[in-house]
């Protein structure tokens, strides 16, 4: 079948039979009619950008203008009509009026102390922490379906990344995988699931407010570098180190610190058992190391972090990983960094070229 087209049979009573009709496009409730859909904003948003120079982006069908006060409304009257020619008018129930602090799907931005401070503010609203935690206990209390957990991943999903990026992604895994589930009768929570129902209810009630510093001096990032390495039958089995590099700053000069460390058995035991390699978890185990281990040199810094396995660098960048134990350590690397606000950006390098690999 053609993409972009479907084909639906209705019963026709007059002359009682069955008439089919080809629709241009997806039915409402086909599983892609949304994300097909949704490449129509993508492309009008982007018109609005280079066309009408609007600051602007989309969340599927629903759009957001930032603009000085002084424009009024004359951005959003702007993207309405760009919308009017395209074919695809905007619905006035929907328009919310141009202010300060505006609230979308419970997640507040505030930008209220931008002009004195220079300061943006994202936070979850106290009505979205309640009703997310009022969803949790009904999950718990009377099991999760896959529709709830759907509706549950995706709530939870919004407003963890729209706040603090990609923390608690790893504990929304239990709940994606069931929400995909085939069986739709299926309510069971399992362990994982209560355990990651449990730790999301306590992370969202706790959530901070995250401060964008708009007129803050640039500073020039810090450099980490981490790396491990994993012999069964060696004597020693396994160790890992890092290197920090805090570049100079006026009068203080470049510092640099590093650190080499055989791992403990006990600590390998903590890892699921029965693998021949547990390569990945030492790498995420040492790349998680300069932050709880040397807080004072990354808080609230912009780093660059350069590590040797791909997969560990993937599963800091997306926030999860399927690999329960891996999941774990990416999971309280991005919880201990709700504090710490470092601004990591990770980045792969080749083992030669990495001087922790020494």
């Amino acid at each position: 079948m053609a993409p972009g087209y479907t084909v639906v049979g209705a019963w026709d009573p007059e002359r009682e039979g069955t008439r089919y009709f080809t629709l241009t496009g997806f039915n409402f409730g086909s599983i892609a009619a949304v994300t097909y859909f949704n490449a129509i904003p993508s492309v009008s948003a982007s018109m609005a950008r280079r066309l009408l120079g609007l600051v602007c982006s989309n969340f599927y069908d629903d759009f957001n203008v930032v603009s000085l006060e002084s424009a009024g409304l004359a951005p959003q009257d702007a993207l309405g009509s760009l919308h009017r020619m395209l074919g695809f008018p905007f619905s006035k129930k929907k328009r919310v009026p141009a202010a300060h602090v505006n609230t979308f799907c419970g997640v507040v931005t505030d930008f209220s102390r931008l002009a004195t401070e220079g300061v943006v503010e994202v936070y979850v609203s106290d009505e979205r922490k309640e009703s997310l935690d009022l969803a949790i206990v009904a999950a718990l209390d009377l099991g999760l379906t896959p529709g709830s957990a759907a509706s549950l991943g995706g709530k939870l999903g919004f407003t963890l990344t729209w706040t603090f990026g990609r923390f608690g992604k790893a504990a929304l895994q239990p709940i994606l995988v069931r929400s995909q589930a085939k069986d739709h009768s299926l309510r069971h929570i399992t362990p994982g699931l209560e355990r990651a129902m449990r730790f999301l209810r306590a992370a969202v009630a706790v959530l901070p407010r995250r401060e964008i510093s708009i007129d803050r001096a640039p500073r020039p990032p810090v450099l980490v570098w981490s790396d491990a390495m994993y012999e069964r039958t060696a004597a020693v089995p396994a160790r890992g180190g890092f290197l920090i590099v805090v570049p100079a700053e006026g009068d203080v000069p470049e510092r640099v610190y590093m650190s080499q460390h055989d791992t403990p058995r006990e600590v390998l035991r903590k890892f699921v058992p029965g693998k021949k390699q547990y390569i990945v978890q030492l790498e995420l185990l040492y790349a998680v190391a300069p932050y709880t281990s040397c807080p004072d040199l990354l808080r609230g810094r912009q780093v660059i972090h350069f590590i040797d396995n791909t997969s560990a660098c993937a599963a800091l960048v997306k926030g999860y990983s399927r690999a329960i134990d891996s999941g774990l350590i990416v999971n309280a690397f991005h919880a201990y960094n709700l504090g710490l606000r470092a601004d990591v950006f990770f980045e792969y390098v080749r083992s030669a070229a990495n001087p922790a690999d020494m």
